[in-house]
Formats: structure tokens, C-alpha cells, sequence
């Protein structure tokens, strides 16, 4: 599944940046695809300035998340991932070794947002 989301994203990313006639891959959101929608499931994108790659599924109603993926990059993935000597990070793969600290501040996080509780 995770593959299929990345391809996903990575097809209407390279469309969107055509589309607005910028060849070059762009690191970093600044603008273009943020988001796009189906029936079901909502999915929000953020690339940050190092080219970390982030996808956040949601409800179709939420609004936009892009604070909400900063807030994770640079609060919970810079400082408990990037900032652990246990944490490998190769290309687009993370090994997380042994970080629970980090899925628990995620998932605290996520769970303290009105959109998670609605």
C-alpha cells in the first residue's frame, strides 16, 4: 500500500510541476500539490527543505494539514528521529530502531487534533 501512495503522489507531483512549467524537481512544498482527494480518503503532502517526504491520510472533510505535517517534521521527526544516533535514514527509507518515543509523540499528537476527534 505504501508504495501505491508513493507512486501515487510522486505521478501528480511531477504533473502539477509540468503543469506550472517547472521542470526541475523542487525541493520543499513552497507551492504546488498539497493535497488531493478521492471518495474515500483525503491525502495531504509535505516535502520539506532536506527532501523528507511526508503523507498524511485523512477524512475527506479536513481542511488543510500543511501546519499540521510541519509540526510533525520539525517537533517529532527532526527530534526524535533525526536527532537519534539509533535511527538510520537512507534515501526515502527510515529505520526507526528502537524509537517508540516516537511513534508515542505521533500518535499523542495526531490523537490532540480536532480533526482526529471529530
Amino acid at each position: 500500500e505504501a508504495k501505491l501512495v508513493y507512486g501515487t503522489v510522486y505521478s501528480i507531483r511531477n504533473i502539477v510541476n509540468k503543469l506550472k512549467g517547472s521542470d526541475r524537481s523542487i525541493q520543499g512544498n513552497g507551492e504546488g500539490f498539497l493535497s488531493y482527494k478521492t471518495k474515500d480518503y483525503k491525502s495531504h503532502y509535505y516535502e520539506s527543505l532536506t527532501g523528507i517526504r511526508m503523507v498524511l491520510n485523512t477524512d475527506i472533510n479536513t481542511h488543510d494539514t500543511q501546519s499540521v505535517l510541519e509540526h510533525i517534521y520539525s517537533h517529532i521527526f527532526v527530534e526524535y528521529l533525526v536527532k537519534n544516533p539509533m535511527t538510520i535514514i537512507n534515501g526515502r527509507d527510515v529505520e526507526f530502531g528502537a524509537s517508540d518515543s516516537f511513534k508515542n509523540a505521533l500518535n499523542t499528537y495526531i490523537q490532540s487534533l480536532p480533526t482526529f476527534q471529530a
